[in-house]
């Protein structure tokens, strides 16, 4: 066929429509688009523009959201730290820089970094079971006089103590400590295995201090005693510390109770009991003694008692020359003239009965050298009258003695009548005067016997153990 058409045709598609039709439809439907596009458009351009709008609201949003986030997850390494703690900066997993004071300190945001407290004081140690008798649960409350007592130990039950002279001995004690070196603790220590760490190296020391010390000396000692099992326990416990680096200081360790085994605690008490008496006895015999020296000799009592001690020893000694110059000490300090001591005179004070016997003796020897003077002027006085005139000084003498006969209690005179040529006398004692008599010689000697007593008693107040007595 000839696909041209004769000039006027228009030629005709499958459905039978002309082509000129479908042109024309075809523009007047392009005409129809254009406007419903330019009004579609014109009626989506607010839409649009929200739709953008909120976009980039909420693009912001999102934006200040996510910087808020960064802000926090970087503010979130920052920790208080509160007193009595230490702060350990973590980065990484490993300790970065050294121990953080109290206060808010900053760090690595987890999981970069961390920060570990550690509390410095610890929770008080009591070792009350590991060296004591085995007490039920609702005697332990009970004083120790009450514990029940048994004759044997029973191993892993009973705890006790093997001290230095072989003794068994129960003791509980009490400890104290601190984390001196938090970042050493940190690193080293599980903090569910500290107490039992520190268990462990207590009662080593415990167990080797004691094993050193007899249990007379355990059993009076206390916890603050220089050297004492305490401490001693003390420095060998820290020093196991010190060697696992644990970074803990014991602070303190006290000695609660220490007793001799239950059994036998008894006989304890009766000895501490008895040394205890004696000690007060000693005491008091001290103390009695000291009051008897001042009473004595005042403050000269301690130097003359060892002047005498040091006398006696050079008596025994043969030292005749240092006996004289202690000698010579002595004699100054009781005549009241100061005394070399070290080089310094020193004037040392007497008193107390010393004194007051020094005092009789010089007034004793005063009024004898009065005396014998007087009596001495006397004879001499005597003397030269009988070279002038020796008859007249036998009649003044003899006049003298019989006046002295005359004087005397036991003399009775008996005047004769003037011019009797003989009297006959049947004398016979006065019973008055026999009673009188009685009673003054027995007062003389009662006063005799009593000067007597007190002579000897302070003459055996100077008795020493070398058995020198004073001389009378």
């Amino acid at each position: 066929m000839n696909d041209q058409l004769p000039e006027g045709l228009d030629p005709v598609d499958d459905g039978g429509v002309p082509a000129s039709a479908r042109r024309a439809a075809s523009v007047t439907l392009r005409r129809d688009g254009e406007d419903g596009a330019a009004t579609t458009a014109s009626l989506m351009d607010p839409a649009n523009q929200s739709l953008a709008d909120a976009l980039k609201i909420t693009f912001h949003l999102l934006q200040g959201a996510m910087v808020v986030i960064a802000a926090l997850f970087l503010l979130s390494g920052f920790r208080s730290v509160r007193e009595g703690e230490v702060g350990i900066r973590l980065l990484f997993g490993r300790a970065s820089g050294g121990e953080l004071p109290p206060g808010f300190q900053p760090s690595a945001p987890y999981p970069f970094g961390d920060m570990v407290k550690v509390q410095r004081a610890g929770k008080p140690l009591l070792l009350d079971s590991e060296f004591w008798p085995y007490v039920q649960e609702k005697s332990r409350d009970l004083p120790i006089d009450r514990l029940p007592a048994t004759n044997v130990l029973r191993p892993g039950i009973d705890g006790s103590l093997i001290t230095g002279d072989s003794n068994i001995a129960h003791t509980r004690w009490r400890a104290t400590f601190r984390r001196s070196d938090a970042l050493k603790w940190a690193q080293n220590v599980q903090p569910d295995q500290e107490e039992r760490i520190l268990r462990a190296a207590i009662s080593r020391g415990i167990v080797h201090a004691v094993a050193q010390t007899p249990i007379e000396r355990l059993l009076k000692q206390s916890s603050d005693d220089q050297g004492s099992v305490a401490s001693v326990a003390k420095e060998l416990a820290q020093s196991m510390i010190d060697d696992l680096g644990l970074g803990v200081e014991l602070e303190r360790l006290y000695l609660d109770d220490k007793i001799p085994p239950l059994n036998v605690r008894p006989r304890f008490i009766e000895v501490e009991s008895a040394a205890s008496k004696a000690a007060k006895a000693r005491e008091q015999a001290a103390g009695e003694a000291a009051e008897s020296l001042s009473e004595m000799a005042g403050e000269a009592a301690e130097p003359l008692l060892a002047w005498i001690s040091d006398y006696e020893l050079a008596l025994a000694r043969g030292d005749s020359a240092g006996a004289d110059a202690i000698l010579a000490r002595i004699h100054a300090v009781l005549d009241g003239r100061p005394v070399e001591i070290d080089g310094v005179e020193r004037e040392i004070r007497l008193a107390g009965e010393v004194s007051s016997i020094m005092s009789d003796a010089r007034l004793y020897a005063s009024r004898e050298v009065s005396s014998r003077r007087a009596e001495y002027s006397l004879f001499r006085a005597r003397a030269d009258q009988f070279e002038k005139n020796a008859d007249l000084t036998l009649r003044q003498s003899w006049l003298d003695a019989y006046a002295r006969l005359q004087a005397r209690d036991i003399v009775q005179t008996l005047m004769l009548p003037s011019g009797a040529r003989g009297i006959e006398l049947i004398i016979s004692q006065d019973p008055q005067i026999i009673k009188d008599l009685d009673r003054a010689y027995k007062r003389l000697s009662t006063e005799r016997a009593a000067q007597e007593r007190r002579l000897r008693q302070q003459k055996e107040k100077y008795l020493t153990e070398s058995g020198v007595r004073p001389t009378t």
